[in-house]
């Protein structure tokens, strides 16, 4: 038992008792609405909601369209030249190790590599000329394109469900969307061979190049770097190519990684 204001009390009253904290919710006290965020009223909130349902539904049916059967052919080359690209990787850990100390041969194998970069360049770039040939098709085929206005002709109901389409993903927003997907798809590619090269020209011609001057002239030797730098030089020019056209295509996509770059 205990002493309650001079009474005594038995120990199995419940004792009256603050809550934990000053903000404790009280069961008993009705709930109130409170806003989501500070200082967003519910119209805000309900056009963000709207906003982001609409970004939801773009990319499921831009994954859908990019599904098709002539998109995922097109990948599948994609993947080809992409797998091209980690042999080459691979390749250049060899060539490192068996010409380090010969500059002739490391640029006669260089020459070679430049090849290969080359025509993994061109299966990936003419997969994605292939697909972005196809995006008004396979926009179709998710999202008909509509025809503008509405027909007064037609009964009210008729009139609200065109009103609903028109707050849902229309045809230009998603062909726009595939577009700037393979545009992204394409730079990608074009970052990874350019880190490639980046490794090649840092890590195993730089130290070529000294070596070769460091020896007494050579006409072999010196139509062998030629040879490698037309290549070199043929090669880039694509790629410059590439970059030009998948900025022509997505030209939102071309200034989004001009940024990233």
């Amino acid at each position: 038992m205990y002493v309650d204001n001079g009474y005594i009390a038995s120990a199995f009253v419940r004792r009256p008792s603050a809550p934990p904290f000053p903000e404790a919710p009280n069961p008993a006290a009705k709930v109130v609405e409170r806003p989501l965020a500070r200082g967003m009223s519910n119209e805000k909130y309900q056009l963000l909601k709207k906003a982001d349902d609409h970004r939801k539904e773009l990319q499921e049916k831009t994954s859908k369209a990019m599904d098709t059967p002539e998109m995922r052919v097109q990948n599948e080359a994609k993947t080809r030249a992409r797998e091209k690209l980690k042999a080459i990787v691979e390749k250049l850990k060899i060539l490192k190790k068996l010409f380090s100390g010969n500059a002739k041969e490391m640029a006669r194998a260089m020459m070679q590599v430049f090849k290969e970069l080359k025509a993994a360049l061109k299966e990936f770039k003419e997969a994605g000329k292939a697909q972005m040939d196809a995006v008004a098709s396979a926009a179709a085929s998710v999202v008909p394109p509509m025809t503008t206005g509405v027909d007064p002709a037609k009964p009210e109901g008729d009139v609200k469900a065109a009103e609903t389409t028109a707050n849902t993903v229309t045809n230009d927003e998603l062909m726009g969307s595939m577009r700037k997907s393979l545009g992204e798809d394409g730079m990608e590619f074009l970052k990874e061979l350019k880190a490639i090269l980046k490794h090649i020209d840092e890590k195993m011609l730089a130290p070529a190049r000294i070596q070769k001057a460091a020896q007494k002239p050579d006409e072999d030797t010196d139509k062998v770097f030629e040879d490698m730098d037309k290549e070199l030089k043929e090669l880039r020019k694509a790629m410059a190519d590439m970059e030009r056209d998948l900025k022509k295509d997505a030209p939102e996509t071309g200034m989004f990684l001009d940024m990233r770059a």
